[in-house]
């Protein structure tokens, strides 16, 4: 007798089907349908994948799937800038929603930006303080148009 393969052994069921129910606990249906819920799209950046499927994105703790991202780096050809994969920016934060929330600050409210309004303030207050402790005898405190 010789040995079945897997085909063999499940008629109809696709290696992709075997291969993300052995990996991630899912079927193809599965992913299919989690596709079609993301839009058929990257849940990061939003785009659609090219002849290379999404990657089933999961927590490596738990196994938990969390979604389907871009598992290769890509080019958009109408702009020629260069994506990095989803799947390894998630990687390389190591899975850490904190490093996301910071980077999403630092975008949004740059240090260099926050540092040079606390410069500004500070000099705004110091000019106010040399005013406030100008003597009276100067133009401070007196209404000319009146006189």
């Amino acid at each position: 007798m010789t040995a079945q393969t897997p085909r063999e052994r499940q008629p109809g069921v696709s290696a992709f089907d075997r291969y993300l129910r052995k990996t991630y606990g899912i079927s193809e249906a599965f992913y299919l349908a989690l596709l079609e819920y993301q839009g058929g799209v990257c849940f990061i950046c939003h785009r659609k994948p090219g002849r290379v499927r999404l990657a089933v994105d999961h927590n490596h703790l738990t196994g938990e799937v969390r979604g389907l991202v871009c598992g290769r780096s890509a080019r958009d050809h109408a702009t020629g800038r260069d994506y990095p994969a989803c799947n390894r920016i998630i990687g390389m934060a190591h899975d850490s929603p904190a490093f996301f929330r910071r980077g999403a600050d630092y975008l949004e409210n740059p240090p260099a930006r926050r540092l040079k309004e606390r410069i500004e303030a500070e000099e705004i207050q110091e000019m106010r303080e040399l005013i406030a402790g100008t003597p009276d005898d100067d133009m401070t405190g007196r209404d000319w148009f009146d006189e």
